[in-house]
């Protein structure tokens, strides 16, 4: 039970209470299938730890959360109750008492916070990890002397869908993430919420590539999913991390692995309103709710070949990056599909 009195808090580091939770994880960078190197080239949210014993506690620290847009809120629960209602609750990740509601926040839908001070009297609690049942202490809260926090998640509740762990880590430094370990960036949209954008590549000089399959296999890996374009920021941004992974692979053309494949009532009539609109598509990750931000070599009814199922980027030299309709095997023509690009909700504090 969370214990605390917000009248007697320290400015900073509030209070905490422990229940004591058994981690094992695994800390990675390079992963290996088969015979195929997968070099993970960008990663925020799951910096593995070595084992270790850590415990999930509600931290709770000066803040205001950018949105509300994707809160669950009610009423009818006081700031303690709110509190232990996140707790307890497998995906919640923060809660935040406003205007006489309780706010909890998923995983999924997670904001970036925007941190305030005692003059402010806004709190958030979020859920992290501390070790051998410690409190910690110091500056920057959650980021205690700018160590980043760190939680984990396992999600079983839903009978719909496999267990899973999500692990995440908070920062704060000017809303970016700068971790000295590895290349970190997140992209952030107007209404507060963010992801983060990670991927594989294959550098080798062959003709064959990534599947639709090893996309989605690949990215469940590390609890991501193959990546949507769901705002115009997202749009904006991916042009620009193509062009820059150019530089690791043997080909300047080359098709990018994203979320998105063709239903299979759709196979056969892709120039319908309903199979070209995102009805014609089914999504591993959050679906995109249209196609605004695809901007297409033809449109969503390409289909040259009658495998021509799957959406894939189209890098091609300098050019503009486009959207297509292409094969989801391995060996894409007329380019080969060396990248692909996963995302997951994100946050920063």
């Amino acid at each position: 039970m969370f214990i605390g009195n917000s009248s007697k808090l320290p400015s900073d580091f509030l209070t905490c209470s422990l229940v004591r939770f058994l981690l094992f994880l695994f800390r990675f960078r390079v992963l290996y299938y088969g015979k195929k190197r997968m070099i993970l080239i960008k990663f925020i949210l799951f910096l593995m730890h070595s084992f270790v014993t850590s415990e999930l506690t509600m931290m709770l620290v000066y803040g205001v959360p950018n949105s509300l847009k994707n809160a669950d809120l009610d009423s009818r629960l006081n700031w303690t109750e709110c509190i232990q209602s996140c707790y307890n609750s497998q995906p919640c990740v923060m809660a935040w008492q406003v205007s006489g509601s309780c706010a909890t926040y998923e995983y999924s839908v997670m904001g970036s916070v925007t941190k305030t001070d005692s003059s402010n009297g806004s709190i958030v609690a979020f859920k992290v990890e501390t070790t051998d049942g410690e409190c910690p202490i110091g500056s920057n809260p959650p980021t205690f002397n700018n160590q980043n926090a760190t939680g984990s998640l396992y999600i079983d509740y839903d009978t719909n869908f496999f267990p899973k762990w999500v692990y995440y880590t908070i920062y704060l430094k000017n809303n970016s993430c700068t971790p000295s370990d590895n290349f970190i960036e997140i992209v952030e949209r107007s209404d507060g919420s963010s992801i983060c954008v990670t991927g594989y590549y294959d550098d080798k000089n062959t003709s064959g590539g990534y599947s639709y399959d090893n996309s989605v296999e690949y990215c469940n890996d590390l609890s991501t999913h193959p990546t949507g374009v769901w705002y115009p920021e997202d749009a904006a941004y991916f042009p620009k991390l193509a062009q820059k992974m150019l530089s690791y692979l043997a080909f300047n053309n080359t098709y990018i692995r994203i979320d998105g494949i063709r239903t299979t009532a759709c196979q056969s009539t892709p120039s319908t309103a309903e199979c070209m609109s995102v009805k014609g598509f089914n999504f591993t990750g959050p679906p995109v709710e249209n196609f605004d931000y695809y901007d297409w070599v033809t449109d969503s009814s390409a289909q040259e070949t009658l495998d021509d199922n799957c959406i894939v980027m189209v890098v091609n030299g300098s050019n503009p990056l486009k959207m297509d309709v292409r094969s989801c095997f391995s060996d894409g023509s007329p380019f080969p599909p060396k990248l692909i690009f996963c995302s997951c909700p994100a946050w920063i504090f």
